[in-house]
């Protein structure tokens, strides 16, 4: 995730862990695209801050996702 692009790493890093706390199931769509058949679990989350401005402001981040297919 990169500020640099237009998206607020932090937003998204946020919105994914209440996902992954609500145990949220959905389809998973990767450059509009939907991967596998049916619905995923998110079911982890980890993250580095690769960049951060002056301020504190996360501005670049590396996110590893763990999705499992739902039945």
């Amino acid at each position: 995730m990169s500020a640099h692009l237009g998206a607020s790493p932090k937003d998204v890093i946020e919105k994914l862990e209440k996902a992954c706390e609500k145990g949220k199931i959905d389809y998973l769509y990767v450059g509009g695209k939907k991967v596998g058949k049916g619905k995923m679990y998110l079911e982890s989350i980890s993250e580095s801050w690769d960049e951060i401005w002056n301020k504190g402001e996360l501005a670049r981040a590396t996110l590893s996702l763990t999705f499992t297919e739902y039945d």
